[in-house]
């Protein structure tokens, strides 16, 4: 499992260029902590989507199956790597916007922040557990 976890970690970070400027186009759209909340998951959500894309890429499924890894364990490294990425996308996501807030000058509202992460964090959930066998 291990192994799944760092090949996954290693395609994010292939595309990172990609997840900078999309989260550069949240930042100037910037419309308070929930959007950016919520849009980070979303994102989190679409990368990790893609990582079944690129198994499955010229046959790389059936090669992973090969290796000493059972499709249980797969599933769980899956789950274990999108919690992972929610959590960071959310929690970087949450201290960006706090910064853009505070050098915007925006007011702030108190009750925005916990409503925005838990509603963050329960949109991801429910759209892994949609997409995610």
């Amino acid at each position: 499992m291990k192994g799944l976890f760092i090949k996954d970690a290693a395609y994010m970070m292939s595309s990172r260029t990609w997840v900078i400027s999309v989260a550069m186009m949240a930042l100037l759209a910037f419309q308070g902590p929930s959007f950016v909340l919520c849009y980070s998951a979303v994102l989190a959500v679409s990368m990790m989507q893609s990582t079944f894309n690129y198994d499955e890429f010229e046959g790389g499924m059936s090669f992973l199956m090969t290796l000493p890894v059972t499709r249980r364990a797969y599933v769980r490294e899956k789950y274990a790597f999108a919690a992972v990425m929610c959590l960071i996308m959310t929690s970087s996501a949450a201290v960006i916007s706090f910064i853009m807030q505070t050098v915007t000058g925006a007011p702030a509202d108190q009750g925005e922040w916990p409503s925005g992460l838990i509603s963050a964090l329960l949109l991801s959930s429910v759209s892994l557990a949609v997409s995610m066998p």
